[in-house]
């Protein structure tokens, strides 16, 4: 993804482990004005990436925990790190605030269930 000013660019090179049987996502920001590539993250999944102004924002899964991160000047900063797996999210154009969403995996008897008796989803039994 393009940075808004366009000086930025980000992009993930994924690796296989053969041993470990793992992949991980490495984060790569390619800087126009200087002509270089510079490694800022490492992690298991990056999901997402947006541009807020000059700040990259990362939604990434790592170690069973779901994690917002961001990134300024090749610093990283964790802001949100959960177990619940996170929907979806947008920062302000200030950078002040960060609305996310969370979801909920319905189990597979819940499933089973809801199509035994021909229904998809019950709002207020199946959400609280």
């Amino acid at each position: 993804t393009i940075s808004p000013n366009g000086s930025q660019v980000t992009y993930v090179v994924e690796q296989s482990n053969i041993e470990s049987n793992r992949v991980t996502n490495s984060l790569y920001i390619y800087d126009q004005v200087s002509n270089k590539s510079s490694s800022v993250l490492t992690i298991e999944k990056i999901v997402r990436i947006i541009w807020n102004k000059n700040v990259c924002y990362l939604q990434c899964k790592n170690d069973l925990q779901y994690q917002l991160i961001k990134i300024k000047n090749a610093d990283n900063e964790i802001l949100i790190s959960t177990d619940q797996q996170l929907g979806s999210f947008v920062v302000s154009e200030d950078d002040r605030l960060i609305y996310y969403s969370l979801l909920n995996k319905t189990s597979a008897d819940v499933v089973k269930k809801s199509k035994e008796e021909g229904y998809v989803y019950r709002w207020n039994d199946d959400n609280s």
